[in-house]
């Protein structure tokens, strides 16, 4: 896992998000330690303002919610990203209904570091292993009306 400060994103002078995936610095990333590490693919580029829906054991889940019409539970996963920390290598994420300034928000709404669905968590602060989410863009595409359409792959 590989998080980007924006000038180290102005410095790879790399424009387009398609590019990350051919050039071998940022393609693939080893991940482990001796006899586990293991080289992983790049999968997805996430920007700041990209919308995600969270699961808890597989994106199959998130699958048979919007075949059943559960549009309500959907809502209630659905978050953007809004931080990245390159030092932590964490990913700040706030509910897609959460509407008012970030500073009066959290005064009120704690800022979880895992994905609890029966807190309805308004603001996330997760590391890496806690990324269980699908994306916009690469796993599933929203239109402006909210209808999801999942990308096979």
């Amino acid at each position: 896992m590989r998080v980007l400060s924006i000038g180290e994103v102005a410095d790879s002078k790399i424009r387009d998000d398609k590019k990350y995936f051919s050039e071998p610095f940022y393609n693939q990333i080893e991940v482990g330690r001796g006899k586990n590490k293991k080289s992983i693919p790049l999968y997805a580029v996430v920007r700041s303002g990209q919308k995600v829906l969270f699961f808890k054991d597989s994106i199959d889940e998130l699958k048979d919610l919007h075949r059943d019409s559960n549009y309500e539970e959907l809502s209630k996963r659905l978050f953007k990203a809004y931080q990245f920390e390159s030092d932590s290598g964490r990913i700040k994420f706030r509910h897609h209904l959460a509407a008012g300034i970030d500073t009066e928000l959290k005064k009120e709404n704690k800022e979880y570091s895992s994905f609890e669905l029966e807190e309805n968590p308004i603001f996330m602060r997760l590391t890496q292993a806690h990324w269980n989410f699908a994306i916009d863009g690469v796993d599933f595409e929203m239109k402006v009306d909210g209808k999801l359409t999942w990308i096979d792959k």
